[in-house]
């Protein structure tokens, strides 16, 4: 069909170009030889990294229960749901470190996560209440230190499934406020000290291509010892700073003016915003103060605050609202990325041992840009033979609301002769993943997708012999 379309533009444009003559520096015209793709603007799919999340909690005092590979698997499959927070609660090692069976335990979970085609993020905490009887509310310092180190191991060998990690540690839920041991009113360089020192200890722990997620931005400021003032820019993200993997979880979002003390000010909402292009941002609300969560309203939040994730069962009444508007079935596509390609050009009469190039011009219709580090490869199949080559665009720059035009290219193989199909693939870097199309991004195009896979086909091309 694709290539149908081809040949048909391309008459089209011949055509118009021909009646235009003498008159062609007033019209503005694609090339001959354009492809143009279809917007599928409609369909509801999943897609790694994004949308959705399932919260489990997993008790150390009960490490028989965990979250089987088979039920996330149907989740995928049958709900379209590829994304969890694993919270972990671990009451029982607040004043002891982690027992090989209790570091077994995570990580089942976590490879379970991997064999299922899902990812997570991933949140630690002491305990799941803010009554004095519900203490202790966390562990102290010196024994989350040790911790963070014992679980250094888990996020280097499952960081290909983790999105990233929330704080935790601190605090009743791990959200930094009902705390023991790190300070209650800690709004200054003094009383902020001891959760700085738990932050340099996670970014030097886990892996430096993952984010870790804070409960306000106030917390990034105090750790940065800056100003709202000194918003992360395009040129620092994705570099490795602290600045950089400090992003953000609003786990009372759309709930009033400040999000329960989210935000201290309208600064502060105004930082997030601007970082929010650059790093993951999404959570869950919580009771509705003021009435912020009306359809338009909340849409605009959600497009302002670039939101890539939030809570699937959590705030049920404010759900269940948004589903009897038919706003859930917006926020079903366009939470986090949504990449659709406009059209493309391939090189005309491609010969094997030549350069081949693809100007390819696209859109993202999400909240969100993708967050994680992404491959982008052209393939080219005929019959068994596929030939890949690895191109260095980083689809973390496709912002949400942008247009941008991406340019790909390689040597075409000396052997090639004949027809080829043309894929884009945009795998999961991680060697251990990158072959499974469950980690792949499918584009919002029509007759695109190759759900065996993971590949979005461009087209087709006939390459003549060297």
């Amino acid at each position: 069909m694709i290539k149908y379309l081809n040949i048909l533009w391309a008459a089209f444009w011949g055509c118009l170009l021909l009646s235009c003559k003498g008159n062609s520096t007033d019209v503005d015209v694609d090339p001959v030889g354009t492809i143009y793709y279809v917007n599928d603007s409609l369909t509801n799919f999943s897609n790694p990294e994004r949308g959705w999340y399932r919260q489990v909690e997993l008790w150390s005092s009960d490490m028989t229960k965990s979250v089987s590979e088979e039920t996330m698997r149907q989740q995928r499959e049958n709900k379209g749901l590829t994304l969890y927070l694993f919270m972990y609660y671990l009451p029982d090692f607040v004043d002891k470190d982690f027992s090989p069976e209790c570091l077994s335990w995570m990580g089942d979970a976590l490879q379970n996560l991997r064999a299922s085609g899902a990812k997570a993020f991933v949140r630690y905490a002491y305990s799941n209440g803010y009554a004095p009887a519900d203490k202790p509310w966390d562990a102290t310092p010196e024994q989350v230190s040790r911790h963070i180190e014992q679980l250094r191991p888990l996020w280097q060998q499952y960081s290909d499934v983790i999105c990233a990690v929330q704080a935790g540690f601190v605090g009743s839920w791990g959200e930094w406020y009902y705390t023991e041991n790190f300070n209650m009113d800690a709004h200054s360089q003094q009383m902020f000290a001891l959760r700085k020192q738990l932050l340099d200890h996670l970014l030097q722990a886990v892996p430096d291509d993952r984010q870790i997620c804070l409960r306000t931005p106030e917390y990034k400021i105090l750790y940065l010892n800056t100003t709202y003032d000194d918003p992360l820019t395009e040129t620092e993200a994705h570099t490795g700073t602290a600045k950089s993997r400090l992003g953000g979880h609003n786990d009372c979002f759309l709930s009033g003016s400040n999000d329960v003390g989210t935000y201290d000010s309208n600064a502060s909402k105004e930082y997030w915003k601007t970082e929010s292009k650059y790093i993951f941002m999404g959570g869950e609300s919580c009771a509705l103060i003021e009435q912020l969560a009306e359809d338009k309203r909340a849409l605009k939040e959600m497009e302002d605050l670039h939101i890539s994730y939030l809570h699937n069962s959590y705030y049920g009444p404010l759900l269940a609202k948004w589903r009897k508007s038919g706003l859930e079935e917006v926020l079903n596509r366009r939470l986090g990325y949504r990449i659709v390609l406009d059209n493309a050009l391939f090189t005309a009469q491609p010969k094997a041992n030549q350069l081949f190039t693809v100007d390819i011009n696209l859109h993202n219709e999400g909240f969100a840009s993708v967050q994680n580090r992404r491959a982008v490869e052209l393939i080219f199949v005929q019959g068994e033979q596929r030939f890949v080559y690895e191109q260095n665009d980083d689809p973390r720059e496709w912002y949400a609301g942008e247009t941008k035009m991406i340019k790909l290219h390689c040597i075409l193989d000396a052997k090639m002769s004949g027809t080829y199909t043309v894929y884009l693939n945009l795998p999961d870097p991680y060697a251990t993943i990158h072959d499974d199309p469950a980690f792949s991004i499918r584009l919002a195009n029509q007759d695109m997708w190759e759900p065996k896979t993971g590949y979005n086909k461009l087209g087709t091309i006939e390459v003549l012999p060297k």
